[in-house]
């Protein structure tokens, strides 16, 4: 878990990505001049951001993004050192506060600031005076959450993500938490310099994760279902992750690999271009770029945009064409898999791609299909060591600590 001071290092710059929080609830942006963001039902404008220091307490009103003071300046605060102030006869029973709840309700409706209606609620307390200084500070902070719309912004990082996917949706990344995911990081043994191979429709949290990990050396190949794979917690990471970190990703169609594995298999026979392969397989089976070849003959379009998507089309292909020749390589150091699917076919295509002895882990939100796959892996007798677990996070309310 990052502390704060790695979180605060440096201030917000032109273009950074960012996370707004807001009522524990996390809102990704991109910081540039001229464009807004709603927050709390208001548009802000995010030049307010620029120059501020991450992890900085901002209050948000009437569309103005201002730091936030830990005290008003008004007010004072006692010293426990000069003084000897104690709570023992202060009562939660509302009686020392002045101000009813009709006229904070109607300073906020006449459009008062809410430090304002703090340092008037904290001047009308009678027994605020009486506090102790570590008190007065409590008191101050639970006024101001409950008054002042508070924003913090911080780096992106998988845990600030995983935070806000679970706020937003937790289907959308599988039901992981942050604790599921440093296991799994852990157990399939990513690090630096080696070769991986990450299989997760888990919108590219798995894969933010393995590439701060991974630091820029190394590999990773993402296999994705459907046409094109779906990142997008890559996006919201931004410069967190460098352009060194993101050179060592790349993709492949999860469809292809069974002939991929039938093209390794025969050894004898030298595959120069992907058209002799289209010739033994179905048109469902050839690659896109034969497919257009064949759809696109004598289509003219003024406005460029098919030249465009084949110009998209032939980059892909051309990135296909590297992590092909890594995975028919194989001998890969680890493997994840993470995914609504069903994990046991996904599971027995890929496990070949592995070098022997080398880790690998299968996530699932349901226990019935990690059976079958436990199951399945043992009937073929390719793998050894192999474990069912099941993660179960526990909230602790920790007492009263004492520090000798």
């Amino acid at each position: 878990m990052e502390s704060v001071d790695m979180l605060a290092t440096g201030l917000v710059q032109e273009g950074d990505a960012i996370l707004i929080r807001c009522d524990k609830v996390y809102k990704p942006a991109t910081v540039e001049k001229r464009r807004s963001v709603t927050i709390n039902k208001q548009k802000v404008l995010l030049d307010d951001l620029i120059g501020q220091k991450y992890c900085t307490m901002l209050n948000l009103h009437n569309n103005k993004l201002t730091p936030l003071d830990v005290l008003p300046a008004s007010i004072k605060v006692a010293d426990d050192a000069t003084t000897s102030r104690d709570n023992r006869h202060i009562s939660d029973d509302c009686s020392s506060q002045l101000l009813s709840q009709s006229d904070i309700l109607t300073m906020r409706s006449s459009g008062v600031a809410g430090e304002q209606i703090v340092e008037n609620v904290i001047k009308n307390s009678a027994s605020f005076d009486e506090r102790t200084e570590f008190s007065q500070e409590k008191y101050v902070k639970r006024k101001q959450r409950k008054h002042v719309t508070m924003v913090t912004i911080f780096r992106p990082t998988t845990r600030l993500l995983c935070q806000m996917y679970h706020a937003r949706g937790p289907s959308r990344i599988c039901q992981l938490r942050m604790d599921t995911i440093s296991q799994m990081i852990t157990m399939a043994n990513v690090r630096a310099s080696n070769k991986m191979v990450v299989m997760e429709t888990c919108q590219g949290l798995l894969l933010g994760a393995a590439l701060e990990r991974m630091g820029g050396d190394g590999l990773l190949v993402h296999l994705f279902t459907g046409d094109l794979p779906v990142r997008k917690a890559l996006d919201y990471y931004g410069n967190t992750l460098s352009e060194q970190d993101r050179t060592i990703l790349l993709e492949y169609p999860l469809r292809r690999i069974m002939s991929l594995k039938e093209e390794s298999s025969q050894s004898e026979q030298v595959i120069n271009d992907d058209a002799e392969d289209a010739s033994t397989s179905s048109s469902d089976d050839e690659p896109p770029v034969k497919r257009v070849a064949k759809t696109t003959k004598g289509v003219v379009n003024d406005d460029g945009k098919e030249a465009m998507r084949l110009h998209r089309q032939l980059e892909r292909e051309k990135r296909y064409a590297v992590a092909k020749g890594h995975l028919q390589q194989g001998d890969f150091d680890g493997l994840i898999i993470a995914t609504p699917h069903h994990p046991m076919p996904i599971t027995m295509a890929t496990i070949d791609l592995l070098a022997p002895s080398r880790p690998f882990v299968v996530y699932h939100q349901f226990i019935e299909p990690l059976v079958m796959t436990y199951q399945s892996l043992k009937q073929s007798g390719k793998v050894f060591n192999l474990q069912l677990s099941e993660t179960v996070l526990r909230y602790y309310q920790v007492g009263v600590v004492m520090w000798c």
